[in-house]
């Protein structure tokens, strides 16, 4: 049996389509996009290939953290892309 806590597993399942990007934002334009997305709306995220071509495409963001980072003064967003072409994909880090 596999679990996901597991430190060595047998595989790894990653989504494509659609993906998870994981992003910053400046911590005062914060107030702007929460009201954006709690109004429903499906805000434009640029992400770029390796080929470092621009792919932006409209997601559905959240927040991925409830924390404003101290340091750099930036909040983390989650955006889900469509992907059904194969552009983006997982790099690890």
């Amino acid at each position: 049996m596999v679990h996901a806590s597991d430190a060595g597993g047998l595989v790894v399942i990653t989504q494509t389509d659609p993906i998870a990007v994981v992003f910053t934002i400046p911590e005062d334009t914060l107030p702007t996009v929460l009201k954006k997305i709690h109004g429903g709306e499906r805000l434009p995220v640029e992400a770029f290939t390796a080929s470092n071509a621009t792919c932006s495409r409209p997601a559905r963001s959240s927040p991925s953290t409830n924390q404003i980072d101290q340091t750099t003064g930036t909040v983390r967003l989650k955006a889900e892309m469509p992907n059904a072409d194969g552009t983006l994909f997982r790099t690890s880090s």
